[in-house]
């Protein structure tokens, strides 16, 4: 009933601007109740680590319990290079809105997805892609679904 996807490894992500570079691990991917309606969540913990800055978080995605409701929570603790303790919560919905609490006691709202301005993806032409990459790779699967769902 279900496909699980659990990454492996790490990914990095450079700030050229503020010379700072991220090492980031990623939760995993789950397809449930594919042979009825499907639906797909993230679920486990990921870290996140600036070696620059010392800054780190670890971030944990909850998957939805059987006899629950919520779907797609998160919860993620930063930690300063100085403080064993929090320094920031963030708790919500990833696909929502999710709120931070600092440990100052301060509480406030850290992103509301629903307000956040949708851009066009910019990608080149298909035509003009490697024969390897994604879009070009599954174009005639891609198709396909749409054409039978």
């Amino acid at each position: 009933m279900s496909i699980a996807a659990h990454m492996i490894g790490e990914g990095k992500v450079r700030l050229a601007d503020n010379g700072e570079e991220y090492v980031v691990t990623f939760p995993s991917g789950y397809c449930r109740s594919i042979l009825t309606t499907p639906w797909v969540e993230l679920g486990g913990k990921c870290d996140i680590t600036c070696p620059q800055s010392g800054y780190r978080a670890e971030v944990e995605f909850k998957c939805k319990q059987f006899w629950g409701t919520e779907q797609n929570m998160v919860v993620a603790q930063m930690y300063s290079p100085e403080s064993k303790k929090a320094v920031l919560k963030v708790e919500g919905e990833w696909t929502n809105k999710m709120m931070a609490k600092w440990a100052s006691g301060k509480h406030e709202v850290f992103i509301d997805v629903n307000k956040l301005p949708l851009y066009p993806k910019l990608c080149k032409p298909v035509a003009q892609q490697s024969r390897t990459e994604s879009r070009r790779l599954w174009k005639n699967v891609t198709y396909n679904l749409k054409v039978i769902v």
